[in-house]
């Protein structure tokens, strides 16, 4: 039934690279997207992916299709991480043209790295090392109110820009101490409830409440990635350091690792995807290692 009422819909697009130039435009316009991701997107698109999907109708895009003409002539040349990153573009592009009605259906939704390979794209280490944890804190200790608990909730949790930035008074439990990150706001599309302390219940409430979102513009909006990309920059500057919002992440991770955090509770605060036995290791676990291991970091950032 739902293939048919796919097979139904009046898409407005036919090819793969009429939805890759669309894409490129979209991103251009819609300022929620960052400058970075802007640039990087664009690049993959015109470097790889037109050259593959122009003119290829969309029901022709298939996991074998992409395997011959994408992932064996760029395996040769590239790192597997930069093969990730264009597959993450396309599959943003389809993922938002369906969503939008631009195209009936999805041809490669469950495509992914490891439907080629199951070699690992290498982890690239972090642009902020452990011994700058306190010059960066520094740093953000200094920054308007706003932004300064938008890093620090970062750097205390680990979580992403978008999970971030989307954070809703209503997510915080004052009662429970926990943070809830719905599906919707999350990278793997999987709901987090995340144990956090009373300092970050805190830092929350040292912001004034302007409506729904805890980070809101003007007009009681959520910030948008590009807002939040300029002032890693300034941050960036003033540190005299190149650096991301994940490269914070990182930061967290490492100096998790530092501290003699397990190794499955890290993952489990940074609702990474785990595997069966990882899983079974959760559950025989109390949330209070998480909260425990939050708890010994938020004292050492201060």
């Amino acid at each position: 039934m739902a293939d048919r009422e796919a097979s139904l819909t009046v898409a407005a697009f036919k090819t793969g690279g009429e939805v890759m130039m669309w894409f490129m435009e979209h991103i251009e316009t819609d300022k929620t997207y960052s400058e970075a991701y802007v640039s990087t997107a664009s690049s993959y698109i015109g470097n790889h992916l037109l050259g593959v999907l122009d003119g290829v109708n969309l029901r022709k895009i298939t996991q074998s299709l992409l395997y011959q003409t994408l992932y064996l002539p760029m395996q040769a040349k590239y790192a597997l991480s930069t093969i990730q990153g264009v597959l993450g573009v396309l599959k943003t592009a389809l993922t938002r043209a369906k969503k939008l009605g631009l195209i009936a259906s999805n041809p490669i939704e469950e495509v992914t790295l490891k439907s080629f390979t199951t070699t690992r794209p290498d982890i690239q280490p972090g642009k902020l090392k452990p011994h700058q944890l306190s010059t960066l804190v520094d740093a953000i200790n200094k920054q308007p109110q706003q932004r300064k608990v938008f890093f620090l909730l970062q750097l205390l949790h680990g979580t992403r820009i978008g999970e971030t930035s989307l954070a809703e008074h209503e997510h915080f439990s004052h009662d429970t101490l926990e943070w809830y990150l719905p599906e919707t706001n999350t990278k793997g599309k999987k709901e987090h409830r995340l144990p956090i302390t009373q300092q970050a219940i805190d830092l929350v409430q040292s912001l004034p409440k302007l409506g729904t979102y805890i980070f809101t513009n003007r007009v009681g909006k959520p910030i948008t990635k590009r807002t939040i990309g300029r002032w890693y920059q300034e941050l960036s500057s003033e540190l005299k350091i190149k650096f991301t919002s994940h490269d914070m992440r990182k930061l967290a991770r490492d100096c998790w690792q530092d501290m003699g955090i397990d190794w499955i509770v890290g993952e489990m605060i940074l609702n990474h995807e785990r595997d069966g036995l990882d899983k079974r290791y959760m559950h025989a676990h109390s949330r209070e290692q998480m909260r425990k291991a939050l708890g010994e970091w938020g004292r050492l950032v201060g």
